[in-house]
């Protein structure tokens, strides 16, 4: 800038009207231009650059449960002025008598006004910090508490086996419902050989509704009369207890009180000498009142017949086996044909503990007989049907009413 000042200077003076002028030579007048100072240009510059960068970006992020979000770099906003403005100085010489006091006016053609553009390569994308998507906890589902489902009942269940010494020495079936061991070997004062192995096949019964797995049946008799070593000759049983007989004192005749005091002797040894010591060889409950007892009543027995007498010393035996076991607390039950049953013993009164006993039928000749035998009237009044009998394949079987 002060190089054009000076250009301008030695311009405006070598044009000047004071030099070389064809008139009249006149005194040269001697001006002495003595400036002070050089002159300084006052130069104002007034550039009102207010830059306004105000780009808006409203962001309304969309949060997708991304795991990693890459960033876009925002770019930086280019400032493009439309011009750079060169001041225009203009210099006025005027010479007066004084000294010249030369003014110097800046005159700035244009205001420095830039434009600012701000162009964007690409929408800026906002770096986001993704918010953890919030992991659920597993629920746990709940144990499931196991149901306890029944056994399923084999077609089988409402069926067993009786069995007893002709069966020692046999193969005898599994997959029985329950089992019913004979005590005896054939009549009431013998003992089953097998008795205790018998019994360990019998605990091994799948099980019947209402049905007991094992279960127990006693022969039966009356032997009055024939002068046999097992006739009583007194009131005291095996164990070597008195017995409570109702009929009185025994004497070794054949009266009512010996008859009783016979049945009561053949329950005791058939509960203490016979069953306890086979069970506990077995391996299982030695408790006879764990077990239901069945008095086993067949023809093929010694018995007395033909008069009033004969059904009441017949019915005094198993009165008396009856009232023994029930004092032990067993279920007694019987086991008789109809027929049979009144050959033996005859009509029932009322006061006896036989009355309303639970029975066992056999005679079916198979199993839609024996089962038709539930309906059948019972031997005594109050009794009813729980078992009935039928024989297949050389074994005896037995069906469950209840």
């Amino acid at each position: 800038m002060h190089e054009v000042f000076r250009i301008c200077a030695i311009f405006l003076f070598s044009f000047s009207p004071f030099s070389n002028s064809p008139a009249a030579p006149k005194p040269t007048p001697t001006i002495a231009v003595s400036p002070t100072a050089a002159p300084t240009p006052t130069v104002t510059i007034t550039p009102s650059v207010t830059p306004t960068l105000t780009p808006t970006v409203t962001i309304t992020p969309t949060m997708t449960p991304t795991p990693t979000v890459a960033p876009t770099a925002i770019p930086t906003p280019t400032l493009t002025p439309t011009a750079t403005p060169s001041p225009t100085v203009t210099l006025t010489i005027t010479p007066t008598s004084s000294a010249p006091s030369p003014s110097m006016t800046a005159t700035p053609t244009a205001m420095l006004t830039p434009t600012i553009t701000v162009s964007p390569t690409a929408s800026p994308s906002p770096a986001l910090t993704p918010t953890p998507a919030v992991l659920l906890s597993p629920t746990a589902s709940p144990t499931a508490t196991p149901t306890t489902f029944p056994t399923p009942t084999p077609a089988i269940t409402k069926i067993g086996n009786d069995i007893s010494y002709p069966q020692c020495g046999q193969t005898i079936p599994g997959g029985h419902g329950f089992g019913i061991v004979g005590v005896n070997g054939g009549i009431a004062t013998t003992t089953n050989p097998c008795l205790s192995t018998q019994l360990i096949w019998a605990n091994q019964a799948l099980g019947t509704l209402n049905q007991s797995p094992v279960q127990l049946y006693v022969n039966t008799g009356n032997p009055g009369g024939l002068n046999t070593a097992s006739w009583p000759r007194n009131n005291t049983d095996p164990a070597g207890s008195t017995a409570p007989n109702p009929h009185g004192t025994c004497d070794g005749s054949d009266s009512l009180a010996c008859a009783w005091q016979y049945g009561w002797n053949r329950a005791v040894d058939d509960v203490q000498s016979k069953f306890i010591p086979a069970a506990q060889a077995a391996g299982i409950s030695a408790e006879p009142s764990n077990y239901p007892w069945w008095l086993d009543v067949e023809t093929a027995n010694s018995w007395k017949y033909g008069s009033d007498f004969a059904f009441q010393s017949n019915r005094a035996v198993l009165e008396a086996m009856t009232a023994y076991l029930q004092s032990r607390g067993i279920k007694v039950g019987i086991y008789s044909t109809n027929y049979q049953w009144g050959l033996i013993i005859g009509p029932v009164p009322t006061e006896s503990n036989l009355i309303g006993l639970p029975n066992w039928r056999p005679g079916a000749i198979d199993l839609p007989m024996a089962q038709s035998f539930c309906s059948l009237t019972p031997l005594t009044s109050g009794g009813s049907v729980s078992l009935t009998q039928y024989v297949a394949n050389n074994l005896d079987y037995d069906y469950s009413c209840l």
